[in-house]
């Protein structure tokens, strides 16, 4: 019970946070379709952060600035490996991940696995001087 308690307070946070930003956000918002497999996101806050997302699959892309040193002009995607769900068959013919992006960090990246419930967040480094060093990192329930 204190497990469910603690995954729906993030929930209800980011849910409250979103609902604000939008309200404020410039940034064009914008829902895939219910079967769509590719989904694309972005901060609110930022559009530092954009994402393609393999919503069957748990696949993500971050689009970043390939220049080192930055200067935004050679972007490409990097990808960022599932976050690991574990033994059994990934069932890939319904979307069952989502990505939230509650601030302007990477470290405020999360993907939540529908069916289960199951919520990593983004770790690591990356930005326009290194190479991006990114994982996802289950948050524990206790």
């Amino acid at each position: 019970m204190k497990k469910f308690a603690q995954v729906f307070v993030v929930v209800a946070v980011l849910a409250g946070f979103t609902l604000y930003v939008t309200a404020e956000s410039p940034h064009q918002q914008t829902t895939a379709p219910v079967s769509s497999t590719f989904e694309l996101v972005q901060g609110t806050t930022t559009t530092a952060i954009t994402v393609r997302l393999n919503r069957m699959t748990g696949d993500a892309w971050f689009l970043m600035d390939a220049k080192k040193g930055g200067g935004g002009t050679e972007l490409s995607w990097v990808k960022i490996a599932p976050p690991p769900l574990g033994p059994g068959p990934l069932k890939v013919d319904v979307p069952q991940f989502q990505i939230y992006i509650a601030g302007s960090g990477f470290s405020a990246v999360y993907m939540l696995h529908s069916p289960t419930g199951r919520t990593w967040v983004l770790s690591g480094e990356a930005g326009p001087r290194v190479d991006p060093k990114l994982s996802w990192v289950e948050i524990n329930e206790r």
